[in-house]
């Protein structure tokens, strides 16, 4: 069992992890105007909002430090994996889409553009998520980190020994939740800026 000195992989959780908010198929996309699909009812408002355009009451919000974090991660040369148990897999995509992070070069590109492996779909655990990862990657479970809003989702450390880092109280992936997540995993992230 290997274990670098930073992930070689890092898993992020969506709903409450990266964004504020939910993404729920039952609410979205059924305003007056409201299209099919549903995701082509999602719109960006400024940088750090995506709402439903049928019906601005429902919305996300990109976490504030999500950027800088994305960006750090890319700079260690960590692959991104997105890791939700969303139902709706294109909606999550394409919120990700509208949000922006800046890449190790330094162009200002799509999250979504900026991930490796894209694994969101309803499983019974998230287990099942970085089993799935492995196979396709082939890196070691040593070598990876969640972050996820529901400390439940511990149970990736407990079975299969992937670092986890919860990020509670709705406050998502912060600057200092991600030092959390490096103290866990024992690297150093780049100082904030």
């Amino acid at each position: 069992m290997s274990h670098t000195p930073y992930p070689k992989l890092i898993g992020l959780d969506t709903e409450w992890t990266l964004f504020w908010g939910w993404l729920n198929p039952d609410q979205y996309g059924k305003g007056r105007k409201a299209v099919n699909p549903v995701e082509d009812n999602l719109e960006p408002h400024g940088d750090w909002t995506v709402r439903d355009k049928s019906n601005h009451a429902h919305y996300i919000k990109l976490y504030h430090d999500v950027p800088k974090v994305i960006n750090d991660i890319l700079k260690h040369g960590a692959e991104i994996a997105i890791v939700s148990n969303s139902g709706n897999k294109a909606m999550v995509d394409r919120a990700l889409y509208y949000f922006k992070a800046t890449d190790k070069k330094g162009s200002k590109k799509s999250i979504i553009h900026l991930v490796k492996y894209d694994e969101v779909y309803c499983a019974n655990s998230k287990v099942n998520h970085f089993k799935k990862i492995k196979n396709e990657s082939g890196i070691d479970y040593s070598d990876m980190l969640l972050f996820d809003d529901e400390a439940v989702n511990n149970d990736v450390r407990h079975e299969l020994g992937v670092t986890f880092q919860v990020s509670r109280d709705q406050k998502g992936l912060s600057w200092e939740n991600y030092q959390g997540g490096a103290n866990n995993y024992h690297f150093t992230p780049e100082r904030a800026a």
